[in-house]
């Protein structure tokens, strides 16, 4: 019987390499969001910075869409890289049984696979659109535990202002990765942050940490 599908990808393969992807993707959307949040100078959740912000993550996208290709690494070796060495070694490009028949046409007696040459690799939009699936996908969770980590370290700031001798509490910088900016405290309207760029306040206070 005449087998013309594809070589089937090994679902353990295709989870570890999608999953070490969603991994990588989510890290880099979770430093780039942390960076750039802190830029408009809020303090808590405001829907409006968090839709700039993604916006901002899901352009700055286009500095790893040259990693698309890996996202089908598995279908790259098990339909075109090892089916095209069995061929060259003589054997069946499906299940490497050898061949005993080289006509063209002819189909393997074990698995059914026809003897031809395997195609190779091209690149086309679904491996962009793939990519840009688990993209998305990355950016929501890196860019989630982003903001949650930023609004955990407001609320502590809010915290430390607001305990015995908070008041004597002028400004510290933000938690990891978003160090460049600052949080402050006024003693009558309480914390607050602003813009990384364009800031009104007097650069000493920005040093003299608490």
């Amino acid at each position: 019987m005449k087998n013309s599908s594809p070589t089937p990808v090994p679902l353990r393969s295709r989870l570890l390499v999608q999953g070490g992807m969603l991994l990588m993707l989510s890290l880099y959307c979770f430093i780039t969001y942390a960076l750039i949040r802190p830029l408009f100078g809020t303090f808590g959740f405001d829907v409006f910075t968090v839709g700039k912000s993604l916006l901002v993550v899901l352009v700055l996208g286009v500095f790893v869409l040259w990693l698309a290709p890996m996202v089908h690494v598995p279908s790259i070796l098990h339909q075109h890289v090892y089916p095209r060495r069995r061929f060259l070694r003589g054997q069946c490009p499906g299940c490497g049984y050898p061949r005993s028949d080289r006509n063209p046409g002819s189909c393997c007696s074990e698995c059914g696979t026809e003897f031809r040459e395997p195609p190779e690799w091209r690149m086309r939009s679904s491996v962009v659109v793939s990519f840009l699936v688990l993209f998305v996908s990355a950016m929501i969770i890196g860019s989630a535990v982003a903001e949650t980590r930023l609004l955990a370290d407001e609320r502590q700031w809010l915290q430390d202002c607001t305990a015995p001798g908070g008041d004597q509490l002028e400004s510290r910088s933000r938690i990891w990765p978003s160090g460049h900016a600052y949080l402050f405290n006024d003693p009558v309207a309480g914390p607050y942050a602003e813009p990384v760029a364009g800031s009104t306040r007097d650069p000493n206070a920005r040093r003299r940490l608490r």
